[in-house]
């Protein structure tokens, strides 16, 4: 049985977490947030305005960055996605095409 198998029998079933990566902010510079060894996890986006989110995933601790073959979402105006993703990585970093207030959030389960 694997970690993240061991962590939802000790915990429970639907046993998880939430990482906040963005919060109503500008993230054209980029923005990280780390990952842990997630059975699944989604990846939520809200955006104010029209915008294109570029998602990398990095699977050496920051080294190398490597864009999902998703990316980039486009956003033609304000509003939200929901993104299940099963990638393995231990770093994820978004940037967005503008200064357009981005909030995003990964929910992952073990």
């Amino acid at each position: 049985m694997g970690f993240g198998a061991a962590l939802g029998v000790a915990l429970g079933e639907d046993a998880g977490e939430t990482v906040r990566i963005a919060d109503a902010e500008d993230i054209s510079g980029g923005v990280t947030a780390e990952l842990a060894c997630y059975d699944r996890w989604t990846l939520l986006i809200h955006v104010a305005g029209a915008i294109d989110v570029t998602v990398e995933l990095s699977p050496d601790g920051k080294a190398t960055w490597y864009e999902i073959d998703e990316s980039p979402y486009s956003y033609g105006a304000a509003g939200d996605s929901t993104n299940e993703l099963g990638y393995d990585a231990t770093h994820i970093r978004l940037t967005g095409s503008n200064a357009t207030s981005v909030t995003a959030q990964i929910r992952g389960v073990w």
